[in-house]
């Protein structure tokens, strides 16, 4: 049976290698090799969290019957899956996606990759403990449980802090809205649970960013599949064989030959 597991970096599709996971101090790690070698399997597949969240989402989820599709993640900084004309858009290497990594902010702060206010400096884990007055050490320890718990009890720094990270969310995204022309936009990861809260700042930054045209026709909305977008992303893409053509799978053989797809969170 396959068995995925997620892995934070730029990974290569063709043999699993992380070549850069910054909130993970990785450089060069051949992850796919090692989870081989350990596992003793012939091949292990890995992909970006990302990547595998919009396979679900598209095959199972919020975007069932679109064709172009834009999966936004975010945990410690922030990745987009894309779907063009029902198919992934992986770029050459599979290494399509990294729109944290993009430059939103010129006056922001430092992100791990060495850049200057990108993406996910605004809109990750530590940006927003640090917009709803918690410590960076918070992510760690339950962040979005502590900022929901605030945002339940009414608390106004709480609320002033999500604006914030919802109106830069959507800046971002409007950008990709002008950039790919979507039909659908999910927003899964950690805006997850936190999505009642940030939708109106998340379509007012989108809206003043997008052109007008590609935005009436895109749908924004949360994930239907939730946590769970990743998981079934991965059992999606280790199946994707059987599923395109059934009866060219061989059979696993008696030397535990095996497939396990790892997704690769945001970097």
């Amino acid at each position: 049976m396959p068995w995925p597991q997620a892995v934070a970096g730029v990974v290569r599709r063709s043999d699993g290698f992380v070549h850069v996971a910054p909130n993970l101090g990785w450089q060069d790690v051949p992850v796919g090799k090692m989870i081989a070698a350990e596992m003793d399997l012939s091949r292990v597949m890995l992909a970006n969290e990302a990547d595998v969240g919009a396979l679900a989402e598209f095959r199972r989820g919020a975007a069932r019957g679109r064709r172009n599709l834009i999966y936004v993640a975010g945990e410690v900084g922030v990745g987009i899956g894309l779907i063009h004309d029902g198919k992934p858009m992986l770029g050459t290497s599979g290494y399509a996606g990294e729109a944290g990594h993009t430059m939103i902010n010129p006056a922001g702060r430092r992100c791990r990759c060495g850049s200057i206010g990108c993406w996910e400096t605004e809109v990750g884990e530590e940006a927003l403990a640090m917009k709803v007055g918690l410590s960076p050490d918070s992510v760690r320890h339950g962040l979005v449980r502590e900022v929901l718990r605030r945002a339940h009890t009414g608390d106004a720094a709480t609320f002033e802090g999500l604006d914030a990270l919802g109106w830069w969310l959507g800046v971002g995204i409007g950008n990709l809205i002008n950039t790919f022309n979507p039909d659908h936009v999910v927003i899964g990861g950690f805006y997850h649970p936190l999505y009642p809260f940030i939708e109106t700042a998340v379509r007012r930054g989108a809206s003043e960013v997008a052109l007008d045209a590609p935005w009436q026709a895109c749908v924004l909305s949360r994930s239907e599949l939730g946590n769970d977008a990743v998981l079934i992303g991965a059992a999606e893409l280790v199946l994707s064989d059987v599923i395109a053509d059934p009866g060219a799978v061989r059979q696993p053989e008696a030397d535990h030959v095996g497939r396990a797809a790892a997704a690769g969170s945001t970097t």
